[in-house]
C-alpha cells in the first residue's frame, strides 16, 4: 500500500487548483471530514500489508518516504510529520 499524505490545511488549496483546472469543487467540511476517516481505515489495514509506504507530499519539492512497514511493523524509525494523525503516530 502507498500511502500519499498532505496535512488538512494543504487540501482545500488543492482542491481549488484541482477545481481551476476542471475539476468538481468539495466543500472543506467534507474534505475534513474524509481526513478524520481515513486515518483510523489506514492503521487498521497496515497489520495485512505485505508492505505500507507512507510519503509526506506537503513539500513542493515532491514526496518524501517518511515510513515504510511490513504487517504493521516499522522496518525502521518512522519520521511522521508533527501533523500527522495521532494514530499513525502513536503506532
Amino acid at each position: 500500500m502507498h500511502v500519499i499524505m498532505i496535512p488538512l490545511e494543504l487540501s482545500a488549496p488543492r482542491v481549488r487548483a484541482w477545481v481551476e483546472s476542471g475539476g468538481h469543487a468539495v466543500p472543506y467540511d467534507k474534505l475534513a471530514e474524509r481526513y478524520e476517516r481515513i486515518w483510523p481505515l489506514v492503521a487498521t489495514a497496515l497489520p495485512l500489508c505485505w508492505r505500507a509506504t507512507f510519503y509526506d507530499n506537503a513539500r513542493d519539492s515532491g514526496p518524501t518516504v517518511v515510513a515504510s512497514l511490513r504487517f504493521g511493523v516499522a522496518d525502521y524509525a518512522p519520521r511522521w510529520p508533527i501533523w500527522a494523525a495521532p494514530v499513525l503516530r502513536q503506532g
